[in-house]
């Protein structure tokens, strides 16, 4: 079949022109992101619940897009080098090499596909972790109206804490802990705390985020401490969306469900020291200072 010298040549350079176009689109897109133009506003933001989740799935929604921009680019630039050899090439070379290009183009293809479904995982996880801080937020953010102060998704060197809570009951550290449910389960979702383990309705007992609660408090206590140079207790929460907690034990954590963690403040309130305004206060300054966005 015979080809013009034009025609073998758009074919010929066609993937290098689309590589051109994604390459020029990717850096398009990061000279947005990176804010050419100046903000409306310099006032910085108080972070958001789930703010540090939301922006790992939007860096896994950029790397599954690349991932399947580059399939497409490689059976596209097969397609052109298929043609390419055919209008140069003849019998037993023609061969050879569409089966070399067609198995660089597979390995290729299955490399990507592979790190696509890693990255479709890791966001379907956070994901389903977003919405359960979400959630407990919208919970939590109602103890504003009894006197509390609400700070979400706080982000320290070498931690992290996904709410914290400031008021009259003292300083509460809460894990926000989300655990996938069949929906066809007779026992209700419910979940026993025995004071050191999780007992499901499956029959297993675990520590799933008791061990993580308690840290991230000790953390957060360490770092209010050092802040406000007094010293601070941080009592550790840890909260299931969506499931009903039975306690029939005392921890060193309180394990809850989000809706009961206004009546569980309500008893410490009732029966322990009652911080002081100025005290609320000062904790309150140094976590929402750590709390607001970067500019």
């Amino acid at each position: 079949m015979y080809y013009s010298p034009i025609l073998s040549y758009v074919i010929a350079f066609l993937p290098l022109i689309l590589l051109s176009m994604f390459v020029a689109l990717l850096y398009a897109r990061k000279w947005i992101d990176e804010g050419r133009w100046a903000p409306a506003s310099r006032d910085t933001l108080i972070r958001p619940p789930g703010e540090s989740l939301r922006q790992k799935i939007e860096f896994f929604d950029e790397q599954i897009s690349e991932c399947l921009t580059v399939i497409l680019l490689a059976v596209v630039a097969q397609i052109g080098g298929f043609f390419l050899m055919k209008a140069v090439l003849i019998d037993a070379a023609l061969n050879y090499s569409f089966i070399s290009i067609t198995i660089v183009t597979v390995a290729f293809t299955l490399y990507f596909l592979t790190k696509g479904a890693f990255y479709f995982v890791r966001r379907r996880n956070y994901n389903l972790g977003l919405q359960g801080e979400r959630l407990v937020a919208e919970h939590l953010n109602l103890l504003m109206l009894e006197g509390y102060r609400v700070f979400h998704d706080l982000q320290f060197e070498g931690f992290s804490v996904d709410h914290a809570l400031v008021g009259p009951g003292g300083v509460f550290a809460i894990k926000t802990r989300m655990r996938r449910k069949r929906k066809n389960l007779k026992e209700n979702h419910f979940v026993k705390y025995d004071g050191q383990k999780l007992h499901w309705p499956n029959g297993r007992a675990n520590e799933f985020g008791i061990k993580n609660a308690i840290n991230r408090a000790d953390s957060l206590e360490q770092w209010l401490t050092s802040a406000v140079e007094e010293a601070v207790k941080v009592h550790p929460v840890l909260v299931f969306p969506g499931w009903k907690v039975e306690s029939e034990g005392e921890g060193t954590v309180c394990v809850l469900n989000p809706k009961a963690v206004s009546h569980y403040l309500k008893g410490i309130e009732k029966y322990d020291e009652v911080l002081s305004d100025t005290d609320i206060n000062r904790t309150a300054h140094q976590l929402e200072e750590i709390s607001r966005l970067p500019e």
